[in-house]
């Protein structure tokens, strides 16, 4: 129950901070690609959720649509505190100083993004065409596990 707690609570904090650098980028002319897994996990389960009736399930309870931005944050926060919840379960079980364990963390993240949901979308390994964005995005990720990894 004590990892439980210091992994949500670590996993706000983490994530305040990743969406303040995502903000800043916003202000700044950068537009990042907040919503690309989104649309990864939508097109390879979207069809079997909407076989499955999950459409006219969310219409009847008034919940937003997948298309609407509080959707969208939604999906985004509980992805990335489920991944705060599964290092706050492994961080005992991995040796390290907690930056160096955020640093790998990040890279793992990164290397998934980079080999998997860029190429989905066209953009190649590491999405060579992203530029700024690119580095935005990883900045924000390297953030959020280091921050998470200190807190734990």
């Amino acid at each position: 129950m004590r990892t439980l707690l210091r992994s949500v609570i670590a996993g706000f904090a983490a994530l305040a901070a990743s969406f303040a650098i995502l903000g800043m980028a916003d202000r700044l002319g950068i537009v990042t690609a907040r919503g690309e897994f989104q649309r990864l996990v939508k097109s390879a389960v979207g069809p079997y959720l909407s076989d499955m009736g999950l459409p006219a399930i969310r219409s009847s309870f008034h919940l937003p649509s997948p298309q609407s931005s509080v959707f969208m944050v939604g999906f985004e926060i509980a992805v990335w505190m489920g991944m705060a919840l599964a290092c706050g379960f492994i961080e005992r079980h991995f040796p390290g100083p907690p930056l160096i364990k955020g640093l790998i963390y990040a890279a793992l993240i990164w290397l998934i993004n980079a080999g998997i949901v860029s190429p989905a979308f066209g953009e190649g390994f590491a999405g060579r065409r992203a530029g700024p964005l690119g580095i935005a995005s990883a900045t924000a990720h390297a953030c959020f596990f280091i921050i998470l990894s200190l807190l734990i």
